[in-house]
């Protein structure tokens, strides 16, 4: 028993202690995909090679990839400019081979560039042992900036869906009924289907999907990437109902109430 309990405390260390690594290693990726981006704008070869990950390999590949880069610099500028800003979208670490290829020890990091008016993608695999680029690829993505006015103003409903959760859970925390616990799981899980807003993609309707955490899901990373969404508050509105017409058991009251 007492293994167990040291056991546990060690793992959750080494839990924490690897997601705050990670972190780190994204704002370090986002710096020096950034500083990538800007040398390849700039054809500033040698600082691309610079940055990536090269140890061991001979001077004739070194000018094979800087060949290779001119032609990703041509698409990059004709596409989007040489004026560009970036945005995190995602990171994935790879702790097994994955469907592409892509090996462990390696993180798939994606980026937003864009321009006043356009918006690309860039996703860059670095080797996490050396922290350098292992390949950089300019994704098959250019699309009009969105209107994010719609978006933020989409973001009333799933706050108001949000407010009328909790409110039901204060209501269900001030009452006398019995088994309170259940009440509680129906307001958090039963929230279900889903309407979501994509800022590109526009309105969703997701049947089967649930939302758990309160029936709202945000996220903001890339345009692609950012959503609202809700998932009808089912579980509120019943247990809400239930408590106004008196129907669940309580402390005091040992009977449901009749009609």
């Amino acid at each position: 028993m007492k293994k167990i309990k040291l056991i546990i405390p060690a793992i959750l260390l080494t839990v924490l202690l690897g997601g705050c690594s990670f972190i780190g290693n994204v704002f370090s990726y986002k710096d020096t995909s950034k500083q990538f981006c800007e040398a390849l704008i700039h054809e500033d070869y040698n600082k691309c090679t610079s940055l990536m990950d090269l140890q061991g390999v001979n001077a004739q590949y070194v000018d094979t990839i800087q060949k290779s880069l001119k032609l990703v610099h041509q698409s990059l500028v004709q596409n989007f400019g040489t004026k560009l800003d970036y945005s995190f979208e995602t990171a994935q670490k790879t702790f097994s081979t994955r469907s592409d290829g892509t090996a462990p020890g390696q993180t798939v990091f994606r980026m937003q560039v864009s321009n006043a008016t356009e918006f690309g993608e860039v996703q860059v695999i670095f080797n996490d042992k050396s922290q350098k680029i292992f390949n950089f690829n300019l994704l098959d993505v250019k699309q009009k900036i969105p209107n994010m006015t719609t978006f933020w103003l989409f973001a009333i409903i799933p706050l108001l869906i949000l407010a009328l959760n909790i409110y039901v859970i204060v209501q269900i925390r001030r009452s006398n009924i019995k088994r309170k616990w259940l009440k509680y799981l129906a307001v958090i899980l039963l929230n279900v289907p889903t309407i979501g807003y994509n800022a590109v993609g526009g309105i969703f309707f997701k049947l089967l999907s649930v939302q758990i955490l309160f029936g709202l899901t945000f996220a903001y990373t890339g345009y692609l990437n950012s959503v609202w969404a809700f998932g009808v508050p089912l579980g509120s509105l019943f247990v809400l109902f239930m408590l106004k017409m008196g129907y669940y058991k309580t402390k005091d009251a040992g009977s449901i109430k009749e009609d």
